[in-house]
């Protein structure tokens, strides 16, 4: 059964239910309405309500007035931690005098060109004043972007990559595969491989989250004296995982680990969920954690504390991430000093959560 559309109700209909003049209802929804008594207001805005009247974006733009408005494009699947972004990024919005609105980009079995310019053409039609991309995923047509380039409008991202002529606001993924390893050294493993997936596929675009996770696991690793041979920076080819979800992903990494005869004593993964992976791998094995290989992650996901053994990790800067690019893009949309540059990038620290998945050292010494 198909639905009937949706009908807008006009300023015509809500002075027609009054018995008065179109003018009149005009003037004082508009703002403008000083010469008429209190109670014509009264009576005017009840009708509006009742009918359920909504000014449309194109007479409010025309009269200038602001919405109010913050639009958030949210690129996120199942994960607890991509939630955990968002919601941080809606109450930071409210913080800042600012309505969020937000935007899902979440489906790819489901990602249709169609929804993204739709997606799009709803935020420029509520005429939002700025807009926060969240996470990033490769279907997603840059191209669209430039329409709110053209209307001035402008543009933060938080997390991800860096996208071309857009500040971003991101975790230290350097800084936490640094502290991450040098943990691990610390406790006495000498034997240590990074597993971390393809960057992304777009052309053109900075490999910058490979990049630094690896600068900072090689950093460690060259500090502590450790060989290339010792230290291994696993990067997975991007065919060899399409299509499979993050703990197949994982599982699949190790595995190719396995079985080319590598016998590492610890395992950096690329998020919590590939650990999770990896922990199914030994338990088929008979490999135990952390007394036979030391297994940690990345992002802190609810699922690691619930692990046998829970996990240890690094936890997102979630809300400090949401306060710098709201502070940012306010002062964009304000033209007042604090707005980061088109080519900037400002990485904030994670905080490293130690359990006990790395809590023995090689040979069973805790």
């Amino acid at each position: 059964m198909s639905r009937k559309p949706i009908r807008a109700v006009t300023q015509r209909e809500v002075a027609q239910s009054l018995g008065i003049h179109q003018t009149t209802v005009s003037a004082i929804l508009s703002g403008r309405g000083e010469r008429f008594p209190a109670e014509m207001h009264q009576r005017v805005k009840e009708a509006a309500k009742r009918l359920g009247y909504r000014p449309s974006a194109s007479a409010r733009a025309l009269r200038g007035v602001r919405s109010g408005l913050i639009g958030v494009f949210h690129f996120g699947r199942s994960k607890d931690t991509e939630s955990r972004r968002l919601h941080e990024l809606v109450l930071a919005i409210h913080h800042s005098g600012y309505r969020p609105l937000a935007m899902p980009m979440a489906s790819k079995i489901m990602w249709l060109k169609k929804d993204e310019i739709s997606a799009c053409t709803v935020m420029l039609d509520a005429r939002v004043e700025g807009l926060i991309v969240s996470g990033f995923a490769d279907e997603f047509d840059l191209s669209q972007l430039e329409r709110f380039r053209e209307m001035g409008i402008p543009i933060i991202a938080v997390t991800g990559v860096k996208l071309p002529g857009i500040p971003l606001v991101a975790e230290d993924r350097a800084k936490a595969l640094y502290d991450m390893t040098r943990h691990l050294i610390a406790r006495g493993y000498r034997k240590i491989i990074c597993l971390h997936r393809w960057p992304t596929g777009i052309a053109g675009l900075s490999t910058s989250v490979a990049q630094a996770s690896a600068e900072g696991f090689r950093r460690a690793a060259s500090e502590n004296q450790l060989s290339a041979q010792d230290a291994i920076f696993h990067l997975d080819p991007a065919l060899t995982h399409s299509g499979m979800n993050a703990y197949q992903a994982g599982e699949n990494a190790i595995r190719e680990i396995w079985e080319s005869g590598a016998r590492p004593e610890a395992v950096i993964c690329y998020d919590d969920s590939w650990a999770v992976g990896v922990y199914r791998f030994c338990q088929k094995h008979g490999i135990r954690i952390p007394q036979d290989l030391a297994v940690v992650g990345f992002e802190n996901q609810e699922i690691g504390s619930y692990l046998t053994p829970p996990l240890t990790t690094l936890a997102l800067p979630a809300k400090a991430m949401a306060a710098k690019a709201l502070e940012s893009l306010t002062a964009a949309i304000n033209r007042t000093a604090g707005s980061l540059p088109e080519d900037e990038t400002v990485h904030l620290p994670c905080e490293l959560v130690v359990r006990e998945s790395c809590g023995t050292a090689p040979g069973g010494v805790s």
